[in-house]
């Protein structure tokens, strides 16, 4: 019981440490670009996302150290990554009917750390299906990336964008696969 308290507090300051940093030179850089205008809007997402990070970086710290991941982590994991992926997707201002056909955006520089933080977005859904077969996987992955985008071309609260399509499907299915390992292993 001893071990236990002191890892997860070894991994408390440690995760709190790394997610406020990571927060500060990231994350805050990356709200601020998609929620310019609407501070209300901003706070809350800024909230949530230090929240989530913190609590990201101490679940992963804790696993690392005990080999073992708590459920209470995932949970309150689970509730704030959706919470910021609806955010994110559906909260930012009405910007009109705006669409991207362009698939060299892909490889295109200036777009990069989008690029990575739609992939970085997406890839924790892998783990909610990874108990599904590849196929279904696959599908439900096409499925909800172009729902998304096409809710958000609907909505006009988003870009409908080839890239973030084929970006967001590699990462379901690559988080699909990870998690898949993962677990496998674990058994």
């Amino acid at each position: 019981m001893k071990k236990n308290i002191l890892l997860f507090s070894i991994s408390l300051i440690l995760g709190a440490i790394i997610g406020l940093v990571f927060n500060y030179y990231i994350t805050s850089e990356i709200i601020v670009s998609y929620f310019a205008g609407s501070q209300r809007l901003y706070t809350v997402v800024a909230i949530i996302c230090l929240i989530l990070q913190v609590f990201a970086f101490t679940a992963i710290i804790y696993f690392i150290l005990a080999r073992q991941f708590p459920k209470p982590f995932l949970y309150i994991l689970s509730i704030c990554y959706f919470m910021v992926m609806i955010i994110l997707l559906f909260g930012r201002p009405v910007m009109g009917v705006n669409y991207n056909f362009n698939i060299l955006e892909l490889f295109n520089i200036d777009f990069a750390a989008t690029n990575v933080f739609n992939f970085l977005l997406f890839l924790p859904i892998g783990y909610f299906i990874r108990k599904k077969k590849i196929l279904f996987t696959i599908i439900f992955s096409i499925v909800l990336v172009l729902g998304i985008e096409f809710m958000q071309l609907v909505t006009g609260r988003g870009i409908f964008d080839i890239t973030d399509i084929i970006i967001d499907v590699l990462a379901i299915i690559i988080g699909y696969l990870i998690f898949n390992k993962i677990f496998v292993h674990q058994r």
